[in-house]
Parts: structure tokens; C-alpha cells; sequence
């Protein structure tokens, strides 16, 4: 019995190096496939091209001259050519999964992203515990909207992958998208205590708590940003609007002019302020900052005309004209 299992692997190693030999040899022994590598790494794309149609021509039946040049023109941008050297590759190799990973790249470069989703799914039926096939399947999710879907993958990877860390914010925002913002607000300090000087996570936890209404512990982390020289109009704004909800009114006018010193066509900064001082009967200074940013941005006439907090200016004629 052990000496006919012996004689089977021995044939399955023969006919597999037949094989090799078959698609390789002639490839390595000219030198050809290094040289087509080279042209393509080199972005030297005609001549790596020229090379694959002689190369075809002398062998029509070689899946790897046709992933190769699909390879080519998924780097030149020829998304769709791509596609149809990578068809022509599985028709060779049915089960060759690195093919349906590239065909997926060139579905989600041409925005077609069912058909991605079903190239990623099959090379992970063939390649069941690729943590790189899973991490383009969330992308592939995360634009086709089904966040819950992509929140099972995320949890695959935390299992998988011992790195899974760098993909916590990732997995944060699918939480968002979800409106789980405790747990995302977990996830985002998790990523930063091994990432402490990425601004971005900074500005993405305190906008989560933004969105618990926990705007003492925003103000502290917007407070953090600053104090590293790291801000822009944008956090002061958002700063301000946090403080604007804690009913702090001096310190989001505050905040609210450093925007406008950073950035001078921040309508949001300008109609903002404009709506504290119209509440503080500061009806002077709130017309003017109502005006500039209506000038910068004429679609806020409807919100003005609607928003309860410039009752108090609406009576005025300027108001009427800044409106109308």
C-alpha cells in the first residue's frame, strides 16, 4: 500500500515538472521572462510588450505570457486590455488564483466593484487564508456600501493577522458607517498608541465623540492637535462648533475667528459666528459675518432664511437684501 502511494506522488512530481518545463524553460533559457519583467519594472512597456507578442506567438497556449502582459497594461492604466489578457490566462489556468487578484485590480480601477468582489471571492475560495485577498475585499465592500459585510472580513483579519493593527482604523470606520461609535472610539485608541503621532486618527477619534455628544473629551484631544502644531482651519472650526454645543459661546467665536485667520473663505466659520452673535443681539458684527459668508457661498441664503437662531436679525432690511 505504501509503495503505491509512493509511485502515485512520484508520478504527480513528474507530471507537474513536465509541466514547469513546458511553460518555463524556454522562457528562462532565453532570458525572456527576466527581460519582460525588467521592461515592465522599468516602465519601459512597449519593449516588454513587443517581447510578449513574439513570445506568444511562438507559444499561444502559455498562461504566463498572458497574466504577464495583463500585468502590463493594468500598469499602463489599459484596465479593460488587462482584463482580457487575464480571461485569456484562466481559460490556460482555471485555478491559477494570483490571475483573479489581478483581474479584481482592474475591475476596481475601472469602478466596476460587483465584478471585483466576485474576482476577490474566488481567489480567496482558492487562497482561503490570504490576509492581503481579505484586506482588498474590505475595500471592494466598504465601496459597495455593505459595511456590515466588510465588518465580518475585518473580524477574519483580527484573527488571522498578527499585524491587524495597522488595519484598526480601517475597521473604525466601517464602525462609524455603522453608527457603532464606542466601539469605533475603541479601535481609534488602539491604533494610536502604537501610531501616536498620526494627526488624522487624532482628528477621526475626536470627531467619533463629536457624534456621542461627548464634546468636553473632543475639546481635549482638538487641544492635543494644536498644542503639536499640527492644526488647520478645519479643528478650529470643528474645535469651535464643540464648544458652540457646550453652550461656551466667547470661546467658539474664538475659534471660530482663528478658522477664519487660517482660512478667510471659510463660509462655515463666517455663518457659524454669524448665528452666536445674532443669538447675543450682536446684530451689527452678525450681518457682517451673515454676508461674507453668503458671498462666499450663496446656497446658504435658504438655510439663513430658515435658521431660528438669526431671528433676531431677520427684522432688518440688510438681512432682506443679503437674502433675497
Amino acid at each position: 500500500m505504501i509503495i503505491a502511494v509512493l509511485l502515485i506522488i512520484d508520478f504527480i512530481i513528474i507530471v507537474f515538472s513536465l509541466y514547469y518545463i513546458r511553460h518555463y524553460s524556454n522562457l528562462i533559457k532565453n532570458n525572456n521572462l527576466f527581460k519582460i519583467r525588467d521592461f515592465h519594472n522599468k516602465k519601459e512597456y512597449s519593449s516588454a510588450l513587443l517581447i510578449l507578442k513574439e513570445e506568444i506567438n511562438k507559444n499561444k497556449d502559455n498562461y504566463i505570457l498572458y497574466e504577464e502582459r495583463g500585468k502590463v497594461f493594468l500598469s499602463m492604466g489599459e484596465y479593460e486590455k488587462a482584463i482580457i489578457e487575464f480571461e485569456k490566462a484562466l481559460e490556460l489556468k482555471p485555478n491559477e488564483y494570483e490571475i483573479y487578484q489581478q483581474k479584481y485590480e482592474a475591475f476596481f480601477k475601472l469602478k466596476r466593484f460587483e465584478e471585483a468582489l466576485f474576482m476577490i471571492e474566488i481567489y480567496l475560495r482558492l487562497n482561503s487564508n490570504s490576509i492581503e485577498g481579505r484586506v482588498r475585499k474590505t475595500l471592494v465592500l466598504y465601496e459597495l456600501q455593505r459595511f456590515s459585510d466588510e465588518l465580518k472580513v475585518f473580524d477574519e483579519l483580527e484573527e488571522l493577522d498578527e499585524n491587524f493593527h495597522k488595519n484598526y482604523l480601517g475597521k473604525a470606520l466601517v464602525l462609524t458607517k455603522l453608527q457603532q461609535y464606542e466601539e469605533a472610539i475603541k479601535y481609534i485608541k488602539i491604533y494610536i498608541k502604537e501610531n501616536s503621532k498620526h494627526i488624522s486618527a487624532y482628528t477621526f477619534l475626536a470627531e467619533n465623540h463629536h457624534r456621542i455628544e461627548d464634546y468636553r473629551n473632543e475639546i481635549e484631544i482638538y487641544d492635543k492637535i494644536i498644542k503639536e502644531k499640527a492644526y488647520t482651519d478645519l479643528i478650529y472650526y470643528n474645535k469651535a462648533n464643540a464648544h458652540y454645543e457646550l453652550g461656551e459661546f466667547n470661546k467658539a467665536i474664538e475659534f471660530y475667528d482663528k478658522a477664519i485667520k487660517l482660512n478667510p473663505k471659510n463660509e462655515k466659520a463666517y455663518y457659524s459666528k454669524s448665528r452666536i452673535l445674532a443669538f447675543s443681539r450682536k446684530n451689527k458684527e452678525a450681518l457682517s459675518n451673515l454676508k461674507e459668508a453668503i458671498f462666499l457661498n450663496p446656497e446658504l441664503k435658504k438655510m439663513a432664511w430658515d435658521d431660528e437662531w438669526l431671528n433676531n436679525i431677520k427684522i432688518f432690511s440688510e438681512f432682506i437684501e443679503i437674502v433675497k
